[in-house]
């Protein structure tokens, strides 16, 4: 199905194909101002024509069990101020140690009543179900040809300020090469002021164990969930540390670079190491920059007496 590039089109089956609509600043329909179910936006109390609210979402890949891992995570943040909502989307691509920040843009679209909305622009696409549900991510500019298919949902978390944590069976095509793996979608919304999530982690074993280590709330206490073959476990109170760091001189700060954490009764702890990384610094008005960072870890977890060896993804982020 061939569709044009300033077009948008609803095929048969409730799926709704998007293209960049707003290249030449074109609006968007907004469709019903009505937040759907599971919509990070319930973590915000919502008011006609408010502002101050930043909306997050990173759709991360991930595939730790071949002979060279591979992670697709993308980031998207939408943040609502007067005269219109200021649109952020990064793309990166990790495989055997190597990363790459191959999609970064910017832009400001006019107000809208679902600033929460992902939008596509330039080479990005989106392949979105109903109720705004993301199925198929699509970067295509010059040769490179890089999709993410995300499959149902196996296993919701939430958190306790309306965070939204999906993890589903996933694909990611590159250049006509497919790999099956996983994807973690992360949905959170916060006010304008209120602390960024400093760092989270999906870490996997291939054998059944999946762990998600968050911080919801910027830094403090962190928040851990399992799967253990279709069982879940939750860790309401976990503490997390650096054990070791290194500078990070374009921001002109330490970054980590080796992680431990453990719950609070004692039942989950682990080590983690950095495998390999992407570092970017962001505008700040100090000499001292914030950062946003991909890394790919490894390590041991601990659940009960069982020690299990990890790889995975953390995303981390320093205001």
């Amino acid at each position: 199905m061939t569709v044009s590039p300033h077009s948008s089109l609803t095929a048969r089956g409730g799926i709704l194909l998007l293209v960049p609509l707003l290249a030449c600043g074109e609006a968007v329909p907004d469709g019903p101002g009505e937040v759907p179910s599971g919509d990070p936006a319930e973590a915000v109390p919502q008011a006609p024509n408010a502002g101050g609210r930043t909306y997050q979402r990173t759709m991360v890949f991930f595939e730790t069990g071949s002979d060279t891992t591979m992670f697709v995570p993308w980031d998207f943040e939408n943040r609502s101020q007067p005269g219109g909502v200021a649109r952020t989307l990064r793309g990166w691509l990790g495989r055997g140690g190597e990363w790459a920040l191959f999609a970064e843009d910017e832009w400001i679209t006019a107000p809208s009543r679902v600033p929460w909305r992902i939008l596509p622009r330039g080479p990005v696409r989106l392949v979105v179900e109903s109720e705004d549900a993301i199925r198929t991510i699509i970067y295509r500019e010059g040769l490179r040809d890089l999709s993410v298919e995300i499959g149902p949902t196996e296993v919701e978390w939430r958190g306790q300020r309306g965070e939204i944590y999906r993890l589903s069976e996933g694909t990611a095509r590159l250049s006509g090469e497919a790999l099956d793996g996983r994807v973690l979608d992360v949905s959170m919304a916060r006010l304008s002021g209120e602390e960024e999530p400093a760092e989270w982690a999906i870490l996997t074993d291939n054998d059944g164990f999946t762990l998600l280590v968050v911080d919801p709330e910027g830094p403090g206490e962190y928040r851990a969930w399992a799967l253990t073959d279709g069982e879940e476990a939750a860790w309401p109170e976990v503490t997390w540390t650096w054990g070791e760091t290194r500078s990070f001189e374009r921001a002109r700060r330490p970054v980590p670079v080796l992680w431990e954490f453990t719950s609070s009764d004692g039942e989950l702890s682990g080590r983690l190491e950095s495998v390999s990384s992407h570092l970017k610094t962001l505008d700040g008005d100090g000499a001292i920059l914030p950062a946003i960072g991909a890394y790919e870890v490894r390590g041991t977890v601990t659940v009960g007496d069982q020690e299990r060896e990890v790889r995975g993804f953390l995303r981390h982020f320093q205001r």
